[in-house]
């Protein structure tokens, strides 16, 4: 968001230095939600093993963790972006840059997100 805000041209003020607490915030509620349902995942397919040889596969916890999470975390994602959008519309021109840049960062963390999903990296 920071970079966004100096490649626009925009200097900073005390309304878009709030945009960082936001978007950090908003973003790691998104990876508690996935790390929690990898972990709740993870313990079924352990619990599921213990009467059998089998060994755990992680790769299918993952995608049961990817299956879960994608949807959900999307539509909040989107429903953030869209309330601070909202803001856009404001005459005042410290909010509508609150609104613009929390919704940028808000955007960049759910493709991000999405991108650590693709390369399944939380594994």
């Amino acid at each position: 968001t920071a970079g966004m805000l100096a490649l626009i041209g925009d200097k900073l003020s005390l309304v878009t230095m709030a945009c960082a607490p936001i978007v950090i915030c908003v973003g790691s509620a998104y990876v508690i939600k996935l790390i929690n349902e990898y972990q709740m995942q993870y313990r079924e397919a352990l619990m599921a093993l213990t009467h059998s040889e089998e060994t755990l596969d992680r790769q299918r916890v993952v995608e049961n963790t990817i299956a879960k999470v994608a949807v959900p975390v999307s539509v909040t994602a989107l429903t953030t972006v869209s309330g601070f959008a909202a803001l856009m519309v404001s005459p005042i021109p410290a909010v509508k840059e609150l609104g613009l840049y929390s919704s940028i960062g808000i955007i960049f963390i759910n493709l991000l997100k999405r991108l650590m999903i693709i390369t399944k990296s939380f594994t």
